[in-house]
């Protein structure tokens, strides 16, 4: 058999997705001539996709050194250079691949990946739009414009994107879970549930998936669903600290405790350095009632990251309610410094200063609130500047209503708001003795926010020569 019929077969066992018969043809090809090109690049590419970096870049640069001109080389080495982390080079070689064929939509799509990974997101929505113009229906480019504008939160062009993916791809599994992530971040729950429930239907052992679902599950009430696929996470990945940490949480929103507590010292054993598992556990130590241990895991959030404004806020209110309200004040004046907009600090701090006796002090921060919310005048015109398309902005509503109305506003006002948005009577019932009660910052589930498939096996095989 001579060496073009070992390369054809070569292709055709590649083709097949039987690497290692590919690579030893093309090896025995080489053995017979060290300079084959296109031996040379087909066994690069075989290398790259088995993980052979290294082996890899050294075939496919051989065979660019004999094949300068060949943009699928070049777009294929920058792959591999890619693939090492070296963005740079990669971006050099996609852009020589383009300037001999302007044409090249992988190359173009895959520079836009790059461009991507070093942060540089215009270019890479520019190059994904030019891969797009060249081929309308290049289902990978639509998915990485999508998932761009997931990282840019634009979340209704993500979904805008990622339906164009699979209305000409339907079978691409990691286009359902971002469309998720576009769902999920966008408030639409229902839709970003059916989305993940997609990828697990073609891939049931989906750590993400089932992370993301069950976080999806948490927001709706769900509980029993969600504890059942954070679960299902754990028996694919039991070092997981997300999903121990989710699983805590939501134990905790069922009332159990003491399990939550269990969960949460489970994933603080996997990651002591998480300031994220030490807020969580602090929540469910202070619903415990255990306000020294919550304060002990506020701070030990606080060490790891000092900007961290919601544990600063609980910290604070912990020590108000232990009586300590000098180092209470204390908190929440070094949150306000960094975070002078976060306007649950500045009602937690008046109450705190208040009860300190610190009356005019107590008046200027109620001022400087009102300046944050910018929700009295508003409300007094009619009118409301708040969002209540998600429920997580309308908890945040309530919580600006309930503030106008401990200055003073009718409580018959909020409660024909809270009627007009389906909220239960008891979610916005408050009376003047409450007021002061400790305000915890919202607690919500880690979202996995991983791009699930991002395309990067562009490759195209050389041609048989002849």
């Amino acid at each position: 058999m001579s060496l073009e019929e070992h390369l054809e077969l070569a292709f055709q066992n590649h083709m097949d997705e039987k690497l290692t018969e590919a690579e030893h043809l093309c090896q025995g090809i080489l053995q017979a001539d060290p300079n084959h090109s296109v031996a040379l690049h087909l066994l690069g590419v075989i290398y790259y996709q088995l993980g052979k970096n290294r082996p890899a870049a050294d075939l496919l640069s051989q065979a660019l050194t004999l094949c300068p001109d060949s943009a699928e080389l070049h777009n294929n080495l920058a792959l591999v250079k890619h693939a090492v982390g070296k963005f740079d080079d990669a971006v050099t070689l996609y852009q020589e691949a383009i300037s001999i064929m302007p044409g090249y939509m992988e190359a173009h799509n895959n520079l836009g990946i790059t461009f991507q990974e070093l942060g540089c997101l215009n270019e890479a929505q520019e190059h994904y739009e030019k891969a797009i113009s060249i081929n309308p229906n290049y289902a990978n480019a639509y998915s990485n414009l999508g998932n761009l504008f997931n990282e840019l939160g634009k979340f209704d062009d993500a979904i805008y994107q990622l339906k164009k993916a699979l209305l000409i791809k339907p079978d691409l599994t990691g286009v359902y879970f971002n469309l998720g992530i576009a769902f999920h971040q966008s408030g639409l729950l229902e839709n970003a549930a059916e989305s993940y429930q997609k990828v697990l239907v073609s891939d049931p052992n989906s750590y993400n998936a089932h992370i993301n679902l069950g976080s999806v599950f948490q927001e709706l009430g769900r509980l029993d669903k969600a504890t059942a696929h954070y679960n299902k996470a754990l028996a694919i990945k039991d070092d997981s600290v997300d999903a121990y940490s989710n699983l805590a949480n939501a134990l905790a929103e069922q009332g159990k405790l003491d399990q939550a507590v269990e969960f949460h010292k489970k994933a603080i054993a996997i990651d002591p350095d998480s300031a994220e598992e030490h807020y969580n556990f602090g929540n469910t130590l202070k619903k415990l009632n255990n306000l020294k241990g919550a304060a002990a895991e506020y701070q030990k959030a606080i060490k790891v990251k000092p900007e961290y404004a919601n544990a600063r806020n609980n910290l604070g209110l912990v020590l108000y309610a232990l009586g300590d309200l000098t180092a209470a004040r204390t908190e929440y004046l070094s949150l306000l410094k960094s975070n002078p907009d976060y306007a649950d600090a500045y009602s937690n701090l008046t109450i705190t200063l208040n009860a300190s006796g610190h009356r005019l002090e107590t008046m200027d921060f109620y001022k400087k609130r009102m300046d944050v919310t910018r929700g009295y005048n508003n409300y007094n015109r009619g009118q409301s500047t708040f969002s209540f398309t998600t429920r997580t902005k309308i908890r945040h509503d309530i919580e600006q209503f309930k503030y106008l109305a401990s200055i003073g506003q009718k409580k018959s006002k909020f409660t024909s708001l809270a009627k007009k948005y389906k909220l239960l009577e008891q979610e916005i019932s408050w009376s003047d003795d409450k007021i002061a009660q400790i305000r915890l910052s919202d607690r919500h589930p880690k979202i996995l926010r991983e791009t699930y498939n991002r395309p990067l096996n562009l490759l195209k095989a050389p041609e048989v020569a002849g």
